[in-house]
């Protein structure tokens, strides 16, 4: 059941989604998948989502027992199934997700000295050219890693709708930096940033650890509000920032604001690089080719 219900949701799945709920049912779950759906009840799940737990596995305990509760919904629809065990344990207090510890986004003031204590921390050309993909394009982590070569065109990043949190098409323009970092990536595989991971791409958190081996506690993902605060604050229009951020408008917003924006997003993009660029020089001269 647990393989009919992946099979049945996959195409709807970003790849990174897919990836992550085979790997919650092959391994956060494999000792459930050879039991009959008859013998899981209420007290065996909570058994085992909390060895689970104690393992030190507790945000993949509390994600298992969606998924469990998900693949036993599709069970009862199917008539395969008449009981969710898996309802019984919602907001149960032993299966809670560790609180995270999130850092504040950096300020667009500090992009100077951030640019320039990357070039000297200790990552690599690709991880370090990745992160300043994602910094000049506000895109998410995830699909920054993820970036096809053959989702680049004439210039611009078409990102399948498939891949997007919205599941529509986003269209991204690359400033110049960011296109000369994409082309001085090497090829020969289907990703831009390609790696000897699972997933052929950079590894989850590749990018917030390069954040930090560069000397500053903030988050990857923060950099997409440092973008925005940075246009907000140089004038640039509210509709053209949320459409970079691939963010929905709503109706009265969209009716003023239709289309992509592509080219008021273009000149954002291209001060952005040049405002990043000017400010590391002020920080220092370096030769890396980094913006």
């Amino acid at each position: 059941m647990a393989g009919e219900w992946v099979d049945h949701y996959r195409r709807t799945w970003a790849p990174a989604t897919l990836k992550r709920n085979e790997s919650l049912v092959n391994n956060i779950l494999a000792e459930l998948l050879d039991r009959p759906l008859a013998g899981i009840d209420e007290a065996a799940l909570l058994a085992h989502l909390l060895d689970v737990r104690r393992s030190g596995r507790g945000e993949s305990a509390s994600r298992a027992r969606v998924i469990v509760s998900q693949i036993f919904d599709h069970a009862i629809a199917t008539r395969r199934a008449t009981v969710n065990p898996a309802k019984g344990l919602v907001g149960n207090r032993a299966l809670r997700a560790p609180r995270r510890t999130h850092y504040a986004a950096l300020p667009w003031q500090k992009l100077g000295a951030f640019a320039r204590a990357l070039d000297a921390a200790p990552v690599t050309p690709m991880v370090r050219d990745a992160l300043l993909v994602m910094i000049l394009t506000w895109q998410r982590e995830g699909t920054v890693r993820a970036m096809r070569w053959s989702d680049i065109h004439d210039g611009d990043w078409i990102i399948p709708a498939e891949v997007m949190k919205s599941r529509a098409r986003h269209v991204v323009p690359l400033p110049a930096a960011a296109r000369k970092l994409i082309e001085a990536q090497p090829r020969g595989g289907e990703f831009v940033f390609g790696s000897s991971a699972s997933a052929g791409f950079l590894s989850s958190n590749t990018l917030a650890k390069a954040c930090r081996a560069a000397g500053f506690e903030v988050t990857a993902h923060g950099f997409r509000s440092t973008g925005a605060g940075w246009a907000s604050e140089h004038g640039f229009d509210f509709a053209a920032i949320e459409r970079q951020l691939a963010h929905t408008l709503d109706p009265v917003q969209a009716a003023y604001h239709r289309g992509e924006l592509i080219e008021q997003r273009r000149k954002m993009l291209a001060d952005y690089a040049t405002f990043i660029a000017r400010e590391k020089r002020r920080h220092g001269t370096s030769t890396s080719s980094t913006p």
